[in-house]
């Protein structure tokens, strides 16, 4: 029995152009759309609205989104919104006071590249106090807390992933090697993030970013090179490249004092 043809809604001719060129100007006009919007949905419920990403830095091209967040007055609130508005795409993050404060106080594997949300956004409505509280919360972490998930990644990760390369040196099966590789060398740039502190300016910077950190491991560069410039056809070189990463990071930890015994014995 043949199926029937899907009828498409009126707009998916929109979604079928894929994005368009739209320009900075067009841009903030579409920003301040969405403020206009914000407020006539939630009236005095909004308590701050700040845009960030490369529309923020103004720093957005041609095919870039806009993206956004704003408190709320209504406890518990957490819901992220995205859609084609013509040519582009926008999301706002839309966040009750407590939600937005506990995410910014997390500390986690992914800090250096998904907290700039709350460290440097560019306020578009509110107390400026209260986007120097959300700075404060994202960096308010002890050294020992950050040594803390830097010794996560360590384990959960790289050494997993260098198990994971063995295996597949051991068995002949390269078909998923670039992928492994491709996840430690971002765990990689994560760590030297948060060992350093720091908040990379954009995922798709933190390549180029990590390797001005010092100090790091001293491998990382190598690893990280080779996979963003995508030279990942070689199963020997992504190997050898691997393993001598893997013994860096270990040298590394110990310069820099992070102590890995926590992680090298039985928890129970």
């Amino acid at each position: 029995m043949r199926r029937k043809p899907v009828t498409l809604h009126d707009d998916s001719a929109i979604l079928r152009q894929g994005p368009q060129r739209i320009d900075s100007s067009e841009c903030r006009a579409v920003v301040d759309q969405i403020v206009s919007r914000l407020d006539s949905a939630f009236g005095d419920s909004v308590i701050a609205i700040g845009l960030y990403g490369s529309t923020a830095r103004e720093a957005d091209r041609d095919f870039s989104d806009i993206e956004m967040f704003c408190v709320l007055r209504n406890p518990g609130y957490d819901r992220r919104p995205e859609w084609v508005f013509g040519k582009g795409k926008a999301e706002v993050e839309l966040f009750g006071e407590d939600v937005i404060r506990q995410r910014s106080a997390l500390l986690d594997e992914v800090w250096p590249v998904t907290h700039a949300v709350f460290a440097n956004p560019k306020r578009i409505k509110g107390e400026p106090a209260f986007f120097a509280e959300l700075r404060r919360l994202v960096y308010d972490h002890t050294e020992a807390q950050f040594h803390d998930v830097i010794r996560e990644i360590i384990v959960a990760e790289l050494y997993e992933g260098v198990g994971k390369v063995r295996n597949s040196m051991l068995d002949l099966t390269y078909a998923s090697l670039p992928r492994m590789t491709m996840r430690i060398a971002i765990m990689a740039e994560l760590m030297v993030g948060l060992a350093h502190k720091q908040i990379y300016t954009a995922a798709a910077l933190a390549t180029a970013e990590s390797i001005k950190l010092t100090p790091r491991p001293a491998s990382n560069d190598e690893l990280c090179t080779m996979v963003s410039r995508g030279e990942l056809s070689d199963p020997n070189r992504i190997s050898d490249v691997v393993e001598r990463y893997w013994k860096s990071v270990i040298d590394w930890a110990a310069a820099e004092h992070i102590e890995l015994a926590p992680v090298s014995n039985w928890p129970f």
